[in-house]
């Protein structure tokens, strides 16, 4: 009985803790739902009816044949492209000042394609362009076909982002929300007073992680209303699963941010500890961008990240509907974390 009301007394203080600190409100709530309205906006995809690529057309009025008709027809007639017409001088002006990706000037009966290469937009714009042309102008295709719709998988950015926002934040919350508490406490004496009540050392841990649960609540409550009600989004597979795995990591991270702070004093020692873990994985873990672009020996080095795992799975759930047994390789991962953090945490923990 008293080991329990001394476990029920620490997480209250864990609870008053948050409460009493301002800048805690703004890191957990504020800060991802600020990020996530920010670059939703800026990477929001914009419905648009023609190429993004523009088309510059050389204007010259001393040529007119059945090319030109033809050039003038593909272009003005539910044309797919955004079309723009001038002298030569200023439309290669208005190229090298990347206004237009593709110029379209005729010499004769030819037609003359200026583009860059390497420009997979103006490319592609300029094989439609050509299409439509030849098909004007008489060409006949050998063989028929036929195009049958298929719709692709909705994958906006935000939808991307949302996951990768939440496990960060449990991450930040965990690091400066519980182990800069505990190297406070224990600058100030607060910890060598514990010795004295009854309560023992695994109701201490125990009491920062069940408290981080209550504020993780709060934060996955703001993080998934902001993402719905601003973004319409949503989780693919069951909801359930994606707090399973959420919870898992928010222990997982909590007994992390315990080893860190277990014998330190000086709160600077320890934001250079945590910013050894909390820079890269921010970095490399996935979650404002895509680690595909990543070497192959840097995604095997990101893999062991303790945030990468959390990423992926919460991503996995959001995104394709995984089911949380089907994620045997990131629970391991995120469950060793937890078993070394809290035995490592336990053998060189100190009170004073």
């Amino acid at each position: 009985m008293i080991i329990r009301q001394s476990l029920v007394q620490l997480i209250i203080g864990r609870w008053r803790e948050f409460q009493r600190e301002p800048s805690a409100l703004f890191f957990v709530i504020l800060t991802p739902i600020l990020a996530m309205i920010l670059l939703g906006l800026a990477f929001e995809p914009k419905v648009k009816k023609k190429e993004d690529v523009i088309l510059g057309i050389i204007e010259d009025h001393n040529t007119h044949n059945l090319l030109t008709t033809a050039l003038q027809e593909v272009t003005e007639k539910n044309s797919p492209f955004n079309v723009e017409k001038n002298s030569k001088d200023k439309m290669f002006a208005s190229y090298k000042s990347g206004k237009v990706s593709l110029i379209v000037e005729q010499d004769s009966d030819k037609l003359l394609y200026h583009f860059d290469p390497q420009d997979l937009e103006a490319r592609k714009a300029q094989i439609i362009l050509n299409d439509l042309l030849q098909r004007r102008l008489g060409r006949k295709d050998i063989f028929q076909t036929k195009y049958l719709g298929i719709k692709k998988p909705e994958r906006t950015y935000i939808s991307f982002l949302v996951p990768g926002l939440l496990a960060l934040s449990i991450l930040t919350s965990s690091l400066f929300g519980t182990g800069m508490v505990i190297v406070v406490n224990r600058r100030e004496n607060i910890l060598k007073r514990y010795l004295v009540t009854p309560m023992n050392t695994y109701e201490y841990f125990l009491s920062h992680i069940i408290g981080r649960y209550i504020i993780f609540f709060v934060e996955f409550l703001a993080i998934m209303l902001c993402g719905y009600f601003c973004f319409n989004f949503t989780v693919k597979g069951r909801l359930l699963d994606y707090l399973a795995l959420a919870l898992l990591g928010t222990a997982t991270f909590t007994s992390i941010a315990i080893l860190c702070g277990s014998r330190l004093k000086n709160t600077g020692t320890y934001n250079g500890i945590t910013n050894l873990i909390l820079i890269p994985s921010m970095l490399l873990s996935g979650v404002y961008f895509s680690q595909e672009n990543f070497p192959s020996w840097l995604l095997k080095v990101c893999e062991f990240f303790p945030l990468t795992p959390l990423v992926n799975g919460l991503r996995k759930i959001a995104l394709d509907g995984t089911s949380f047994t089907l994620l045997q390789n990131e629970i391991l991962v995120l469950f060793i974390y937890f078993i070394v953090a809290s035995v490592g945490a336990k053998k060189i923990f100190k009170w004073y």
